[in-house]
């Protein structure tokens, strides 16, 4: 019984030990704006019915804001969309909401709803694509 009880411990300590930390959103509402300016490089995961499409994102901040400006440039995959495999979306009203999330209103009832984290040493956007009923999940990392 005494043998058995040693690596019961420790496969419990090392179950514990790999349990990933929550991350917690850094409020926009402490950074200064010139931070977010610059561009931002990841993945958009996007459901249509059964498909989810999964495309890289190159979101570009202009200096001198709020409003932000800027735009958005999505590399649709060619398998999905083999004759459009670019869309480009220009927001102009971007403003940090009440609790601290970075919205940009698109055009073609789009909207993205951004909140920031900090990673070991880059900043990460991570939030929400929403066009029109669909959402879908944005992650950004500044380039």
């Amino acid at each position: 019984m005494k043998r058995l009880w040693f690596p019961v411990l420790l496969m419990a300590l090392f179950l514990t030990s790999c349990a990933a930390v929550p991350k917690t959103p850094i409020s926009l509402t402490s950074v200064k704006p010139a931070e977010l300016e610059g561009t931002w490089e990841g993945q958009r995961t996007m459901p249509f019915d059964r498909f989810v499409f999964k495309d890289i994102v190159v979101l570009e901040i202009q200096p001198a804001g709020p409003p932000f400006k800027g735009k958005m440039t999505v590399y649709s995959s060619p398998r999905w969309d083999p004759g459009q495999t670019i869309k480009i979306y220009s927001f102009d009203r971007g403003q940090i909401s009440g609790d601290g999330n970075l919205v940009l209103p698109m055009e073609q009832e789009i909207s993205v709803n951004l909140r920031l984290f900090q990673e070991e040493k880059d900043f990460v956007l991570e939030g929400e694509f929403l066009y029109k009923t669909n959402k879908g999940a944005l992650s950004l990392k500044k380039k």
